[in-house]
This record gives C-alpha cells, structure tokens and sequence, in this order.
C-alpha cells in the first residue's frame, strides 16, 4: 500500500505544478562546490527548452549560497526545495518522505566530483526513477551494472541522452 500512495502523491503534485510532458530533472543532496551542483547548473541552462525543469533539494553550503543565487535567479525552469526535504534518518516514516521527492522525479542526476558511496543514487534506483551518474569511484559500478547512466565529460550531452530516454519511457 505504501508504495501506490508514494506514486498517487508524488503525480498529483507533478499535476498540480507541471503538464503531463514536462521533464524533470532532480539534484537532491547537499549543496556544495564539490558535488558538481554548479555544472549541473550550467550543462541544464543550455537546454533551451521550456519543458524541462532542474529541481535542486537539500541544504546550500553557505560559502557558496549567493552564487548559487545568482546563478538560478534568472532561469525560470530551476527550483530551489527548502533543505527540510533532506532526511532526518531517525524521524519516523523518514523514507516516505523521500520516497515522494524521488518518485517525483523523471530523472535524478548526481553529478558528484568525488564519492565515495552514494547513498543518492541508491535510493533513486530503489525509487525505480532513472539515475545520471558521474563515472568516478563507486558511482562507476552502478554504470557497471547496467542500473544508471554514466558520463564522464561533457555534462550537457548526458543530459539530453538522459532526457531522450525518458521521453522514450514516458511515450510507452
């Protein structure tokens, strides 16, 4: 039962803020230089269209808050969640509360520079939401494995892969 009522609840928030078509990219983890947020960023803003949109949740480090700002200030289609969607591991139904973020999602990508676990892109593949990872440390093995997309230059063309193929998934 849990599961239908993660699904019912994340399609009505996609329907009351987005059209059926719309893609949506999801960031969710901490906020910082070294996670890769601010390529991210950059490789979604050459994305030219309007039907695709970046959601970035978690907590913003605050060395980086003001150019983090400026950089989404302008584009439309970027959403900053609040960092009370991040986990509180030890509140009960925790995992629901995460369950929704994801199911969300079309996408989720992590970016990450360095990683050495990646509990982000678990969950995610738990969540059955398509997974975009950079191949590097153990984010390669989920590559590997065949249960993520990996990329390891050029942000912007993963992105578009990504997003053809969940276009593909949603036309099916």
């Amino acid at each position: 039962k849990n599961g239908e009522e993660i699904v019912e609840k994340a399609n009505k928030w996609r329907q009351k803020y987005h059209n059926d078509r719309d893609i949506l990219i999801f960031y969710i983890g901490r906020i910082t230089e070294s996670k890769g947020v601010f390529e991210l960023i950059e490789a979604f803003k050459k994305i030219k269209r309007k039907d695709i949109f970046l959601y970035l949740s978690g907590k913003v480090d605050d060395s980086i808050r003001y150019k983090l700002y400026e950089l989404i200030k302008e584009d439309e289609r970027i959403f900053l969640i609040d960092e009370e969607t991040l986990p509180k591991p030890f509140e009960e139904n925790e995992y629901l509360r995460m369950a929704y973020l994801y199911k969300a999602a079309d996408i989720v990508v992590y970016p990450s520079k360095y990683e050495p676990f990646g509990l982000v892109p678990i969950e995610a593949i738990a969540c059955e939401v398509p997974v975009l990872v950079r191949n590097i440390d153990n984010l390669e093995n989920f590559v590997k494995e065949g249960i993520a997309l990996g990329f390891n230059g050029n942000l912007k063309e993963a992105l578009e892969i990504a997003v053809n193929l969940s276009l593909i998934h949603i036309s099916e």
